[in-house]
């Protein structure tokens, strides 16, 4: 039997210890002892990604879905999800969690396609319109 473990949020990396800031950054800064004592090396700050700057995932980061990709005829009310294969993927870019926890920086939208149009020329990735009821 395979043993799962459920996490609410996890994150990992550089993010994890930047502030909750549209401009998270870093500074990375080093201690080298020296024949004139400790020396410090102040690197420069460098941005961090942000939710806003996903432009798409690679295939090899989905572990598992379901529905299976283009099936047709699944069941109504089914729970669908994506199991990622890296477990701190949805919040690798959030910012900083709070005491409530962490908002996730991806969405799954699980919506009827008769509700929306999708629009595949959208830059850099493909854009839903909700159609409205008349």
């Amino acid at each position: 039997m395979t043993e799962a473990t459920y996490l609410s949020w996890v994150r990992g990396g550089l993010a994890s210890s930047a502030d909750a800031t549209d401009t998270q950054a870093v500074q990375f800064s080093a201690v080298f002892d020296t024949d004139k004592g400790q020396q410090r090396f102040q690197g420069p700050l460098r941005r961090l990604l942000l939710p806003g700057d996903i432009t798409g995932i690679s295939e090899d980061a989905v572990r598992a879905r379901y529905p299976a990709a283009d099936s047709v005829g699944t069941t109504a009310g089914n729970l669908a999800y994506v199991e990622f294969s890296i477990p701190g993927l949805p919040w690798a870019l959030s910012p900083k969690p709070t005491q409530q926890g962490a908002i996730p920086s991806l969405t799954l939208l699980c919506i009827p396609q008769s509700m929306v149009t999708i629009n595949y020329a959208g830059k850099p990735l493909p854009t839903i319109s909700f159609i409205e009821d008349s």
